[in-house]
């Protein structure tokens, strides 16, 4: 069988992770719903849920350059039975499981993002404050290349932070003197 032939051949260590990722496309993808795009004003939120077995979500949020995000994600995933479970800053995922392919910074099981459909991944993690180099739609995932046998979601709160009003320093202003203040002497000179 095809089994006994991968064994020989590779060794039962490299086969075990093997063959899982040549059952891979034996999986069918999460379809997500689609959720309809929204622009966020200051102080408003979306929640969005990512599940570990699905490849990129689409949020639905659109990110403006030079605006600033935060987001927040709560709940646990595991992105394989040998990896353990964690939360979605990765923390606790197995050795063989923690690797950075993408070379992002992130380790595996990690909330990872990207905004638009082309762009650079990076690490999310549990919380992340996002000033927007670019605009774009915001996709959100677990860090695992081979999500087919992931399991567990998180979710996701996306903020637009509300702009800081500068305000100036006061000025300070000379203080009169109170009304029942005595006026010295008139000089005599």
């Amino acid at each position: 069988t095809m089994m006994n032939f991968l064994n020989r051949l590779l060794g039962m260590k490299r086969s075990a992770i093997l063959v899982p990722a040549l059952l891979a496309g034996c999986v069918a993808p999460v379809n997500y719903q689609p959720l309809q795009a929204v622009s966020l004003a200051g102080g408003q939120q979306r929640d969005v849920e990512v599940m570990a077995i699905g490849d990129w979500r689409n949020t639905g949020v659109d990110i403006r350059q030079g605006e600033t995000y935060v987001l927040r994600a709560q709940g646990t995933w595991s992105v394989g039975p040998i990896c353990g479970v964690t939360d979605a800053s990765g923390a606790g995922v197995m050795p063989l499981c923690a690797g950075d392919p993408l070379g992002i910074g992130a380790t595996g099981s990690t909330l990872i993002g990207k905004i638009g459909e082309a762009g650079r991944p990076f690490r999310v993690g549990k919380r992340m404050t996002l000033e927007a180099e670019k605009t774009g739609i915001l996709h959100l995932k677990a860090y695992d290349l081979l999500p087919f046998d992931n399991t567990g979601s998180v979710t996701v709160t996306v903020s637009h932070r509300q702009a800081s009003i500068a305000t100036a320093p006061p000025v300070r202003q000379a203080t009169p003197p109170p009304a029942n203040a005595v006026s010295p002497p008139p000089s005599r000179s």
